[in-house]
């Protein structure tokens, strides 16, 4: 990997500068199977082996960046600009080789150039006494490949292709020495993004594919406010749209073979809660010792893409107790002593689970799992920083 920088100064205010850089990686590794040890095994030796697979993964990218600054002194009824934009060119050589674990050649080669730019502008001024004022945009794409076993778990003809994000992003901060706010609002729209929809291969396994249109969309607030020197208080959120459009699902057929289809049109993306909100109370009782009162909220997330309440995770708020002691020395400069004690109201909750669907006798089944977390719990430990 290599960087080049440069930079100018037309006059006091305005400057620029630039950067340029690549890389070249590779990744070459194998994938194999041994057979260990089975009870009834036909007279098949130990460790024999029954498998090979083989990954040859190439990345070269190159970059430029340019940025521009027009600043004024300080005082001045003028605030100050930035602007920037930079283009990556990544290229991705993947070939694959070989036999997976149920004995499938799983033989390809795939080439993908990928174009990702991204621009932005930040303003920035001061009004009143001391507080400073920030806005901001931007606008980028980037895009991404599928793993090695998106692509060797898919049979011919169904392999997935990358996804590509467009992302617009507006903000505005304010600072003061007391205070801090900041909201961005975010619009993220994917062309085929990478889902789990349901769909499988010829030997079963879920395999991924391209929903052709969907988006994240919402507002993140973060807040901080310091009336006393021993007390400070922390709030931030996440209140988000995440939806597929026009989605189909399919689901096993034990009655008949194959999959069913159905045609859900907009759904909710699995695994992503619309509401993620966390509260802070931090007391500071003598110097260098922090008591804080950890709060963080979740709202219901869908274990599957088909938006169903009885596929999903209920919402979940948990508290947390942290003491923390700092001591600072000549021979380590930072010792940090802590103590914290989890779900301290000894909540009832999981945080992720698993499901499999199917039909069986006309009537749609389920096989689920779901990850409880655990009660009040506490922990300790030393932090050493020099």
């Amino acid at each position: 990997m290599h960087t080049i920088e440069g930079s100018k100064s037309e006059t006091k205010a305005h400057t620029y500068s630039w950067m340029l850089g690549g890389a070249i990686n590779r990744y070459n590794g194998k994938e194999y199977g041994t057979l260990e040890w089975v009870m009834y095994n036909g007279g098949t030796e130990k460790g024999w082996h029954w498998y090979d697979g083989f990954g040859d993964k190439r990345q070269y990218n190159v970059y430029g960046k340019f940025i521009y600054r027009l600043h004024h002194d300080e005082g001045s009824w003028m605030g100050d600009l930035d602007a920037y934009a930079d283009l990556q060119v990544r290229c991705i050589d993947y070939r694959i080789s070989g036999l997976n674990s149920s004995l499938k050649d799983v033989a390809q080669n795939h080439l993908w150039t990928f174009v990702n730019p991204k621009v932005g502008v930040h303003y920035s001024w001061w009004k009143g006494s001391g507080w400073l004022h920030d806005v901001y945009f931007s606008f980028s794409t980037a895009n991404r490949e599928p793993t090695r076993a998106d692509l060797t778990d898919a049979d011919e003809g169904q392999r997935p292709t990358p996804e590509t994000l467009y992302d617009f992003e507006l903000g505005y901060m304010l600072q003061s020495q007391k205070y801090n706010f900041s909201v961005n609002g975010y619009f993220m729209y994917y062309v085929n993004q990478l889902v789990l929809t349901g769909e499988i291969n010829d030997v079963g396994a879920a395999i991924m594919t391209n929903a052709p249109r969907s988006f994240r969309t919402g507002i993140e607030l973060v807040s901080s406010y310091k009336p006393l020197k021993w007390f400070r208080w922390e709030i931030n959120g996440t209140f988000s749209l995440n939806k597929i459009l026009d989605y189909t699902e399919y689901v096993d057929d034990w009655d008949n073979g194959g999959q069913i289809v159905n045609h859900l049109g907009t759904t909710n993306i699995s695994f992503s809660p619309s509401i993620v909100a966390n509260n802070e109370f931090v007391f500071t009782p003598v110097k260098n010792f922090d008591i804080s009162f950890i709060t963080k909220f979740v709202s219901r997330q869908y274990i599957d893409n088909s938006s169903r309440k009885e596929y999903s995770i209920d919402p979940y708020c948990v508290n947390n107790l942290q003491l923390s002691y700092t001591i600072n020395t000549k021979p380590i400069p930072e010792i940090g002593l802590f103590f914290q004690i989890n779900n301290i109201f000894n909540a009832k909750y999981e945080s992720n689970a698993w499901l499999y669907r199917y039909y069986y006798g006309g009537v749609e089944q389920r096989m689920d799992g779901y990850y409880p977390q655990a009660g009040i719990n506490f922990m300790g430990g030393v932090r050493l920083k020099w």
